[in-house]
């Protein structure tokens, strides 16, 4: 006679189980934590790939406000309509637009009205020292070095923080 075996109570837990609980945590775990790569990775693209700049001699700060009429025939006048520099710290820079080539290159405090530069006068209008709203700057084109189509850069240190990209 065969012995009698006694049923088991929990007749599943006495055998080998497939449990897919246990992969199935494993594949969340994964998901979630590509997840969070994939998203602290397309957060570092800007980063790591910025917005590409114009060229210049140096980094685009474009931070003052310009408008540039055609006064007389052969002079500009450059209106600053916002921002505010020390005009010993700004430059003007005037770009022939066809050889790439600086014809002028001078720092604005040097183009007071009693300087007399042939290209340019600064109108301080204020008298502050300042390069800053409502003052003028009058491009001439008796001296040779301005024309039409050329473009007019103001920079502090080598950063543009100016440009008109055109004299009309």
């Amino acid at each position: 006679m065969l012995p009698m075996s006694v049923p088991d109570p929990h007749p599943l837990s006495s055998r080998p189980v497939n449990d897919p609980s246990g992969k199935r945590k494993a594949f969340i775990a994964v998901g979630v934590g590509l997840t969070i790569v994939i998203v602290i990775l397309l957060l570092g693209i800007p980063v790591m790939f910025p917005k590409p700049q114009p060229l210049g001699d140096g980094p685009l700060m474009t931070t003052l406000g310009t408008r540039v009429n055609q006064t007389t025939p052969g002079n500009w006048t450059i209106t600053i309509t916002g921002g505010s520099y020390q005009a010993s710290s700004v430059r003007l820079m005037v770009v022939n637009s066809t050889s790439g080539q600086d014809t002028i290159n001078k720092a604005v405090s040097k183009l007071a009205p009693a300087r007399n530069d042939p290209d340019a006068v600064f109108n301080d209008c204020n008298a502050n020292s300042k390069l800053d709203a409502g003052d003028t700057i009058i491009l001439k084109s008796s001296g040779g070095l301005v024309a039409t189509g050329y473009t007019v850069r103001f920079l502090q240190n080598n950063h543009i923080i100016g440009t008109i990209l055109g004299l009309p």
